[in-house]
């Protein structure tokens, strides 16, 4: 808990000092922002900013300051995302050490090649909504790669159950909650498209959960809270990317697959000597990879 607490602090201190120009900077190479352009918060404020090349940084009818913390939520989240895959196995200055390394040479970058408007993958056409290949994909993979470094945790057994379901599923009501901010809020106005994400992150989500629960009866189990929480984090990541394009119908149909295809890659990971306790990849990463 406090590995995941703790990002909340670091990562704000980061971003203020030079996080927000590695992300947002003025454009070197279609890589990376310049860490001196917004280096201490400066040149951050209620005016809205415009790059050298012309181009508005965020929403033009909102402040910059107001953009960049709303970014700053998806840098404090990225890391804590990864904590599952090492928890109980590496002390906590090496885990301060990777989430600051993760931070700057992977979220950075990656972050700046996709949401900057000079960044090099959005000239290449790629849509990443609100986050599905900037947060998801890259704590899902490195989640993958440090659990399966770092091996299992020598207390882990194949029939852990969580100490306290009724916090498990009001952190999943508050994810859900929380994920209607995320995607919709990425719409930087008050708008149908922002409408269209809300819609599509519901339906989404719904959609996955029960779709989760129905297979989990047709295996022979019952209904579970866990099982319905699952369903619910298939449904909320696999929005991240597609949540303003997607219609309705085909929104259905895709997360009773998408819900069902993650199920089957659980069920690989528990029968594999990977050792995730928050199961990023298959939840996370597969999610929002699968998804568009």
């Amino acid at each position: 808990m406090l590995q995941s607490f703790i990002a909340m602090g670091i990562i704000t201190v980061l971003w203020v000092a030079f996080g927000f120009s590695l992300c947002f900077g003025d454009d070197i190479g279609g890589i990376i922002g310049n860490p001196c352009t917004f280096a201490m918060f400066q040149n951050v404020g209620a005016a809205v900013y415009t790059t050298p090349t012309g181009k508005i940084l965020g929403g033009a009818t909102i402040p910059l300051a107001l953009y960049a913390l709303f970014q700053m939520k998806f840098a404090i989240i990225t890391p804590s995302l990864i904590t599952g895959s090492f928890a109980e196995r590496v002390r906590f200055s090496a885990y301060l050490f990777f989430m600051i390394f993760f931070f700057v040479f992977i979220y950075c970058p990656l972050a700046h090649l996709t949401w900057h408007p000079d960044g090099l993958f959005l000239k290449w056409g790629v849509v990443d909504f609100a986050g599905g290949i900037v947060v998801h994909a890259s704590s899902g993979v490195a989640a993958l790669a440090g659990a399966i470094f770092l091996g299992k945790r020598r207390t882990s057994t194949k029939d852990e159950e969580p100490a306290n379901i009724p916090f498990v599923l009001l952190g999943a009501a508050l994810l859900w909650l929380g994920w209607f901010g995320f995607n919709a809020g990425s719409s930087l106005h008050a708008d149908g498209q922002a409408v269209k994400a809300f819609l599509n992150t519901t339906t989404a989500s719904a959609t996955a959960m029960m779709t989760w629960i129905f297979f989990d009866c047709l295996r022979g189990r019952k209904p579970s809270a866990m099982g319905s929480r699952r369903g619910l984090r298939c449904g909320t990541c696999g929005m991240y990317a597609v949540c303003r394009i997607r219609e309705r119908g085909a929104n259905h149909f895709h997360f009773v697959c998408h819900s069902h295809n993650l199920q089957h890659c659980r069920l690989l990971r528990s029968h594999s000597r990977i050792d995730d306790a928050l199961d990023v990849f298959p939840h996370t990463a597969r999610a929002a990879l699968w998804a568009p």
